[in-house]
């Protein structure tokens, strides 16, 4: 895994970057949710500088740069940290983090392309058709390959990846997981979507029921999508303070997202029902893996009625 790299591109100058960063061909993106369009422009990106014999570098931000426009709302496919280690396993030479700041995005579109080539020289650059850049993203793919002929950089505009017929971009894939149309996401995906939380204490009125759920803390991850509200069949893993897996393998896991309807004045929750299972884990994070949507949240007029329902919903469970 690549060690990652930082730069501050507000005050930096040439004369700080290291050599073996600057002349490269550089991908450029934020790349959330790390799909299938990322992975193919990169392919595309590493094909490039093969062929030119350069170094293939990635330039991203250390957080996401929509993270200072959208106010509470959910939007992220991935955190920051799990988007950057994906990046690091990539066949990029190096990764570059611009570190994302107010200021930073105050930069107008022309000034930003002005610093990349004195701080990089990069010889080439590669990006998706729908990138932009700079103050308000005014930049675009035009202005962009206008900067670059004029500066003698190759400027390769990768078309949006298809799959199936179907435009892989991160705005499909929200679009599909707030549908709770879990497995159309994973596919463009090519993984799992997953939240990941701390598990807190909760009303712990399960155990009236004979069942025991873990309760995840909705507010820790406040930007990260979460799919419609309803019972979600899920493969979890529970992490250490480090982040690394405490199991050597998944537990299969029943989900409910949403607030209770059978539970007056219920909050919004997402209640983990890891299946043979019992154990305490407050306190600690687990990830969960959403597989499939089983239905939505109802009411339940006896608790024989709730039992009768899980027993369907597993029978009904892909795992």
């Amino acid at each position: 895994m690549l060690e990652l790299k930082t730069i501050d591109f507000l005050k930096d100058d040439s004369n700080n970057i290291a050599d073996n960063l600057k002349g490269a061909c550089l991908c450029i993106g934020v790349f959330d949710g790390f799909h299938l369009g990322h992975q193919d422009l990169i392919k595309q990106a590493k094909f490039m500088a093969c062929a030119n014999k350069q170094k293939l570098i990635c330039l991203t931000f250390d957080k996401d740069p929509d993270e200072f426009f959208i106010q509470n709302s959910r939007f992220k496919l991935s955190t920051n940290t799990k988007r950057l280690k994906a990046l690091a396993h990539q066949c990029f030479d190096d990764v570059l983090c611009i570190q994302t700041s107010k200021s930073f995005l105050e930069l107008e579109s022309k000034d930003f392309l002005i610093r990349l080539r004195e701080l990089l020289a990069p010889k080439a650059i590669c990006v998706g058709e729908n990138f932009r850049y700079g103050k308000c993203a005014k930049g675009d793919c035009h202005s962009l390959k206008t900067f670059c002929s004029k500066s003698n950089i190759e400027l390769k505009v990768c078309k949006l990846f298809e799959k199936d017929g179907i435009v892989v971009s991160s705005t499909k894939i929200r679009e599909f997981i707030s549908a709770g149309q879990i497995e159309n996401a994973n596919f463009l995906l090519s993984h799992n979507f997953e939240y990941m939380a701390k598990v807190v204490e909760g009303k712990k009125l399960a155990r009236q029921y004979n069942y025991r759920t873990a309760n995840l803390d909705c507010n820790s991850n406040s930007l990260l999508l979460l799919p419609k509200d309803g019972v979600y069949s899920s493969h979890v893993m529970l992490l250490g303070s480090d982040g690394r897996d405490l199991w050597s393998y998944h537990k299969n896991a029943m989900v409910s997202v949403g607030a209770a309807p059978s539970i007056k004045n219920s909050k919004f929750a997402v209640e983990v029902q890891i299946l043979d299972f019992d154990g305490d884990i407050y306190g600690l994070a687990l990830r969960v893996e959403f597989i499939h949507y089983l239905r939505e949240l109802k009411a339940f007029n006896s608790i024989e009625d709730l039992r009768l329902q899980i027993d369907k919903d597993l029978s009904n469970a892909s795992f």
